[in-house]
């Protein structure tokens, strides 16, 4: 299903980008800029995967998760990036954002506020 470009005044994003590969985030990321009006926030929820011991624990669960097929991969493998890899990805895509830690103590879960320029 398509959105007329601009249609959308938000979109929520959570936990499901390192699912997918690069160039599929990136095409995601992308459509979502797309359809978002002018001033509209695209909330994402990713881990920081250069958050040392805290992302290496976020990484386990997910390599954990996708094993007992708990949840699923679009692919053979995950895709993390770093707060900035994912902070990159969105202002590419013409997207203003700001970023705050966010979830359990232990776990290296970032939420991107990304809005879409004027």
């Amino acid at each position: 299903m398509s959105f007329a470009s601009g249609s959308l005044a938000g979109i929520a994003m959570m936990d499901m980008l390192h699912y997918f590969d690069p160039a599929t985030q990136q095409f995601l990321v992308g459509e979502a800029a797309r359809v978002l009006a002018p001033g509209g926030i695209l909330a994402v929820r990713e881990i920081d995967s250069d958050d040392g011991i805290k992302a290496a624990a976020n990484r386990l669960y997910e390599h954990l998760a996708t094993g007992v097929g708990f949840t699923r991969s679009a692919g053979p493998k995950l895709s993390f990036r770093g707060a900035r890899g994912w902070t990159s990805l969105l202002d590419n895509a013409g997207l203003t954002v700001r970023s705050e830690r966010c979830g359990p103590y232990f776990f290296a879960d970032v939420l991107f506020i990304a809005q879409r320029r004027v």
